[in-house]
């Protein structure tokens, strides 16, 4: 059979084999592959060539395509090389086992026919992941969810939950929270968000009721055009779920009156977070004086091109809230960010909105 890959360096790490290869375009990872790059240890990276365009999916013995499971005991990392790299998904992945982490970085993520990235079925076996993570990851058009546990008793459980530096936009036209998990069974420990957009989010951004989850940590992040109606920004019904919001933008809601807040028996703690005036909220407001409301402005006031996806903040005031990449420099260049940040700890980003190393900007 032709190896759809190549596989390019093997080296030893604490824990077993440890592998990288090199996938191109045009090619698919398959199972296969993952256990070829495993080579019989416990960690790969999953190279995705420049500019390449990959498809993430399994096939049965009559040739149908069917979800990837992650191997078990295998971690396995998912990185773009430069520019370009997107992996198309006809199939959720599947992370049924036990896993130490499940990576993707510098890739766009394509709803190809598998309306929820991470779909763990009724039928599904347990799962532990310790980490999930989406570093530098653009997804557009999810249908349903990143992540759902779907009406399992078996065990389902995410340790730690990272997106960082990611643009997500228009998402829920199936009608499913973007996350998904409302059960005793299922935990999803720690939620941690940064440096990150996301726009159009036409339900829950987070549907946690009676699942165990500790804590969300939201921090330079820029909410645009979400909440579906009835639907929440966060729910944690009946859960001790402690949130915190800094340094973060919340304008408009994508259901003009009837869209809802932060649910949870637990603390919503926020800092310097604005949220402008035509973020409505019917139930579970913030409380009076918790969030910054002044000066009083809608989504279209507030950014620069709301149209065209440019969250640049247009009011002086606010200008270092949110998405580090829509901050402008000292320079006054429109757009996102090309040159030093004012935030020097902040990621740096092309015209293009990649995240670059300072060292090549």
């Amino acid at each position: 059979m032709k190896k759809l890959f190549t596989l390019v360096a093997v080296a030893l790490m604490a824990g077993g084999a440890y592998a990288q290869t090199t996938v191109n375009d045009g090619e698919t990872i398959t199972g296969d592959l993952l256990a070829t790059a495993l080579a019989g240890g416990t960690e790969a990276t999953i190279q995705i060539a420049e500019g390449a365009t990959v498809s993430v999916n399994s096939l049965s013995e009559d040739g149908e395509t069917t979800k990837l499971a992650i191997p078990e005991g295998a971690s396995v990392a998912f990185v773009g090389q430069g520019e370009g790299a997107t992996l198309k998904f006809p199939e959720s992945l599947d992370i049924t086992g036990t896993h130490q982490y499940i990576r993707f970085e510098n890739v766009t993520i394509v709803d190809d026919g598998c309306q929820y990235f991470i779909n763990q079925p009724s039928d599904a076996l347990p799962c532990t992941v310790g980490e999930l993570s989406l570093k530098g990851v653009t997804i557009n058009g999810l249908e349903r969810s990143l992540v759902r546990f779907q009406n399992t008793g078996a065990a389902q459980e995410i340790t730690h939950l990272v997106i960082d530096d990611c643009v997500i936009s228009n998402q829920g036209s199936g009608n499913y929270a973007f996350i998904r998990a409302n059960n005793a069974a299922y935990t999803i420990g720690t939620v941690d968000i940064t440096n990150s957009t996301f726009s159009t989010f036409q339900h829950n951004f987070m549907e946690m009721g009676g699942a165990n989850i500790t804590a969300v940590n939201v921090s330079k992040s820029t909410f645009y055009n979400v909440i579906g109606d009835g639907r929440y920004l966060m729910d944690f019904k009946g859960v001790a779920t402690n949130v915190s919001l800094t340094d973060v933008v919340l304008a408009k809601t994508y259901a003009a009156s009837t869209s809802r807040g932060i649910r949870t028996d637990g603390t919503v703690t926020t800092t310097n977070t604005y949220v402008s005036s035509d973020f409505v909220l019917d139930r579970y407001p913030f409380a009076e004086g918790t969030v910054i409301t002044e000066p009083a402005l809608t989504a279209a006031e507030l950014f620069q091109d709301v149209e065209n996806g440019d969250f640049t903040i247009m009011e002086e005031s606010l200008s270092q809230l949110g998405d580090p990449r829509w901050i402008e420099t000292p320079s006054g260049i429109d757009g996102v960010t090309v040159g030093e940040p004012v935030d020097e700890d902040a990621p740096v980003y092309n015209l293009s909105g990649q995240r670059v190393s300072k060292d090549t900007k």
